[in-house]
């Protein structure tokens, strides 16, 4: 009897959640296999025709729902690419998506689906012999509401600093939200 009462409180904690639960979304971005050098500012994505926005999915636990971005972990697995970054968050596409290695322009069209844009310092190599340079931010309070009929929310990444990529060159991604 106890048991089967504590089950529906799991149950009722699990439907009436108050406060929010906060969560990891992972994603990652591949680079095209080319070594064409970045000049600062330029967008980072996995085309250089028609490129695919990074998406996080289910940001929020309901279409429309909102959250916080809380913290982002970043890295690469080109070790002495130690660059900096921008991470441009956003409820739904952008109307134009940024190829590869193009100035990273935003337009006035896109303003009312801007979340904000997240400044990611200089990654580190890790270790002696490390092949990945990572970098981590904690104490970020980003809101944001996913676009009406959606749970994700979308990103673009941009280049601070030029630097030569290695071809095919990964990018990490990883978000904490607290989904409200």
């Amino acid at each position: 009897m106890i048991e089967a009462i504590n089950a529906v409180f799991r149950l009722l904690a699990n439907i009436i959640n108050v406060g929010g639960i906060t969560t990891s979304i992972r994603t990652t971005v591949t680079r095209p296999a080319d070594v064409i050098a970045y000049t600062a500012l330029d967008a980072i994505a996995d085309k250089t025709a028609i490129a695919t926005i990074i998406t996080f999915a289910h940001a929020a636990r309901t279409k429309g729902g909102t959250g916080y971005i809380t913290g982002l972990k970043f890295g690469t697995d080109q070790a002495a690419n130690v660059s900096e970054y921008n991470l441009h968050v956003f409820d739904s596409a952008p109307a134009v998506i940024i190829v590869d290695n193009a100035n990273y322009d935003e337009k006035k069209v896109d303003i009312a689906k801007k979340v904000g844009s997240i400044n990611i310092p200089a990654v580190v190599k890790i270790g002696t012999a490390g092949d990945v340079a990572i970098t981590e931010i904690d104490g970020l309070k980003l809101p944001y509401r996913a676009a009406a009929g959606s749970k994700d929310i979308v990103a673009q990444l941009e280049t601070v600093t030029g630097f030569v990529p290695a071809s095919g060159q990964i990018f990490f991604i990883e978000i904490t939200v607290e989904q409200n």
